[in-house]
Parts: C-alpha cells; sequence; structure tokens
C-alpha cells in the first residue's frame, strides 16, 4: 500500500527522522507515537504529499508518490492534518460533503449517494444532530469529530489519521477508536498518529515510533511496546502493569 525507503524528514534545520524504511501492507493499522516535536506530523504530511522529504523515496500502490494526479491519489490516500482551519462559513453537513470532491467534476454536484455517506458518517461520530449547525459555532471536540468524519467520507483506502483523538471527552474518544476498528475490520489501512500507548490494544497491528532526533523503530505491537522502549522514547520512566489479562503502560509516578 505505503512505501518508503530511505526516507529522511527535516525542520528548522533539524533532523527528526533518517533512512526510515517502512513496508505497509493493505490492511495494517499503525499507530504512530513519540514526544510532541519528534516529527509524527510532520511525517504524516509528508506521506500525504503535502511536504517534501529531505531525501529518500515514497511510493503509494507501486507508484511514486509525485506521479499520482491530485484527485487519483486523493481516492486513495485521505489525510486528516492536526489543524483543520475553516475560513469561510460552512455548515457541519457541507464541511463533511468536502470529503466527495476527489470523485466529482469541476460543474459536478453532490450526488444523494454522496449525500447519504456524509450523514452516515456524521452519525456514526455523534454528529448527526448537528448537520445543520455552522462549524464555528461548535466545540474543538466537535469540530475534530466534523473532521474525522470529513475524512470517513473520502472513502480512500489508507487514511493518515494526526491524532484524531485530540480533545475528545473519554465517550467520544471510545467512539473514535470503535470507528477505527471498523476501518480496519473494512480492509482500511490506517497510519494513526497519537499519545497513548494503550490505545493500540484497541486497534493497531504496528506500532512506529520516533525520537525526534532522526532514530526510530517499526514493527508488530508486542514487539515494539516495551516498558524499556516507551522509557526511552519519552525520556521518562514507563512501566508495564497487568490488568485484566491485558498489559498497561504507566508512568512510573502513577504506580507508587
Amino acid at each position: 500500500m505505503l512505501t518508503t525507503k530511505k526516507l529522511t524528514i527535516a525542520r528548522g534545520g533539524r533532523v527528526l527522522c533518517r533512512d526510515l524504511d517502512l513496508a505497509i501492507s493493505a490492511g495494517q493499522s499503525w499507530l504512530i507515537l513519540g514526544e510532541n516535536g519528534c516529527g509524527k506530523s510532520t511525517l504524516l504530511a509528508t506521506l500525504a504529499a503535502w511536504l517534501a522529504p529531505e531525501s529518500g523515496t515514497l511510493h503509494l500502490q507501486g507508484k511514486p508518490l509525485a506521479d499520482w494526479p491530485a484527485n487519483q491519489r486523493a481516492r486513495r490516500l485521505a489525510w486528516l492534518p492536526q489543524g483543520d482551519e475553516n475560513p469561510f462559513p460552512l455548515s457541519v453537513l457541507e464541511k463533511t460533503l468536502t470529503g466527495r470532491h476527489p470523485y466529482l467534476g469541476r460543474w459536478e454536484w453532490e450526488s444523494a449517494a454522496d449525500l447519504a455517506l456524509a450523514q452516515a458518517q456524521l452519525a456514526r461520530l455523534d454528529l448527526a444532530g448537528l448537520a445543520q449547525r455552522d462549524l464555528a459555532t461548535l466545540s474543538g471536540g466537535e469540530r475534530r469529530r466534523v473532521a474525522l468524519a470529513t475524512v470517513l467520507t473520502q472513502q480512500a483506502d489508507l487514511l493518515l489519521l494526526d491524532e484524531p483523538l485530540s480533545q475528545l471527552d473519554l465517550r467520544h474518544q471510545q467512539q473514535a477508536l470503535t470507528v477505527l476498528r471498523e476501518e480496519k475490520a473494512a480492509g482500511r489501512t490506517l497510519l494513526v498518529v497519537g499519545h497513548d500507548p494503550n490505545h493500540a490494544a484497541q486497534f493497531a497491528s504496528h506500532v512506529l515510533l520516533m525520537f525526534g532526533d532522526g532514530r526510530w523503530l517499526a514493527g508488530p505491537v508486542d514487539a515494539m511496546l516495551t516498558s524499556e522502549n516507551l522509557s526511552a522514547l519519552y525520556h521518562y520512566p514507563v512501566r508495564a502493569l497487568s490488568a485484566g489479562g491485558s498489559t498497561v503502560f504507566v508512568p512510573e509516578a502513577a504506580c507508587s
């Protein structure tokens, strides 16, 4: 689905990730972890063809990413950025319908099927009652869920999601995680930036750890998520605890 070879990304003269080699197969779900400023969002923007890498290659379904026409790429790859600016007045439903733009001609309007799809994605995220509301009147968490619904309406095979759970309360976090599991079950490939390693158990098959100084580790969840790796990643002691037959990771202070 997506491959990188010797991919190096940098910002402000600082190398964030060096010589990244990934082979992401269809149907896999990746959680990307690391401290603030380590390059997670920069990596996702690079994979979405928004930013150019310092060096290395990127292929989407075996074809160089840069060679894909924008609308064809958008039918295969959808990107949820960390920030979602909307400078013009839009209703929630109008915003969600923008996910169908890659499938429309220049003067073509959304179909009844497009409308039904957008409404279904809003319902999955507890937003059906807000469809006619102006985006500017929503809370940050509500706008975040609208942004996720828009990406889901795009119906791409590969979803690049930058902190889809940010600003969400506990119930809506769990709701969004359920949606991620459903997308995984439907065969979609997920790359999700997050901050809680415990979320991996809910949807991820693989983890990418970014250390912010060029180093990285990538592999299956069980191999990557260890107290040693997470303590090194966050520069803070992390302990693995058994709870109900599962392993949870907590900061050392929470264990005392």
